[in-house]
């Protein structure tokens, strides 16, 4: 019962994370200001940003272990997972025609590894 509860707790963590880091790097990209245009970008890419994030980092076997990041394989795995989840959300805006945002993705890449493996080290620290 405790690995069903800490496995969705993960995957809502990782869920916050994904919105967190593709609403930062689409805020950076536009000079901090807050106004129509960008809830009118964000919106309606953030859902399928999260779910690639997640489909890619379960491909990708970042849920196999609870909070387990202690050595650089994981790292390069969730790694690997960050990008391809950009893959997918790349892919889905040109076959929708989305307005590509490749700066904010190449961004969001950097921000999501960053944010997700600063948890996952402390929360691991905190744990054990």
């Amino acid at each position: 019962m405790y690995q069903i509860n800490a496995k969705i707790l993960q995957i809502l963590i990782d869920s916050v994370l994904a919105g967190l880091a593709f609403f930062l790097a689409l805020f950076l990209l536009i000079d901090g200001s807050v106004s129509q245009v960008y809830l009118a970008h964000f919106e309606p890419r953030v859902w399928p940003v999260i779910g690639f994030n997640l489909v890619a980092f379960s491909v990708f076997g970042i849920y196999r272990r609870i909070w387990g990041f202690h050595f650089l394989r994981d790292y390069a795995l969730l790694g690997g997972a960050a990008v391809a989840g950009v893959t997918g959300v790349t892919a889905y805006n040109v076959l929708f025609q989305i307005l590509p945002l490749h700066n904010v993705m190449a961004l969001y890449v950097v921000l999501v590894f960053v944010f997700t493996a600063c948890i996952r080290f402390v929360l691991c620290r905190v744990i054990d």
